[in-house]
């Protein structure tokens, strides 16, 4: 009995010990708009050095991607022309849902990172024209360094004033 027991600890444990550190991103996409979805790695940021993991999106809209980071970062996760950053860590297993041709408003996470990644969304679907430097010039067009100073206060309070109501929910 015991030897049983040993041998089928030692048989465990290799498998065990190589799926640490793999992230996993699996979800579930209402009416895909394509049959891939794809995930963008920034290597090297200076050299334009990147690795892009791709997958099939079976009919029924599921995908399954794992790779291994080394470190927590952000990745670009992509479906046709949507995408949008998600941050993961190693060893995280992700599961998202969305609609294909409307990602940013649909966009929902569970699993490892789920508060972060949801925050994200939510951050953005607040914010969106404040993270547009295009919309922010155009805003800023005109305005005296006073008016633009109250400007980006007003911003900068919002941006607080929803991270610490987010946090209560």
């Amino acid at each position: 009995m015991l030897f049983r027991l040993f041998c089928c600890f030692c048989c465990c444990l290799p498998l065990s010990l190589f799926g640490q550190g793999y992230t996993v991103i699996e979800g579930k996409i209402a009416i895909p708009a394509g049959n891939e979805a794809g995930l963008t790695v920034i290597n090297d940021l200076l050299r334009h050095d990147k690795t892009i993991f791709t997958t099939p999106v079976s009919h029924d809209g599921t995908f399954k991607l794992a790779f291994k980071p080394d470190q927590p970062m952000l990745v670009r996760f992509e479906h046709m022309f949507e995408n949008m950053l998600i941050y993961v860590s190693p060893g995280d297993r992700i599961k998202l849902s969305f609609e294909a041709e409307n990602m940013w408003k649909t966009m929902r996470f569970e699993g490892d990172g789920a508060n972060n990644n949801n925050y994200m969304v939510a951050y953005y679907n607040k914010f969106n024209k404040e993270v547009d430097q295009t919309y922010i010039n155009l805003e800023a067009d005109g305005m005296t360094t006073a008016d633009f100073t109250r400007y980006a206060d007003s911003i900068k309070t919002a941006k607080m004033q929803f991270y610490e109501d987010y946090k209560r929910t």
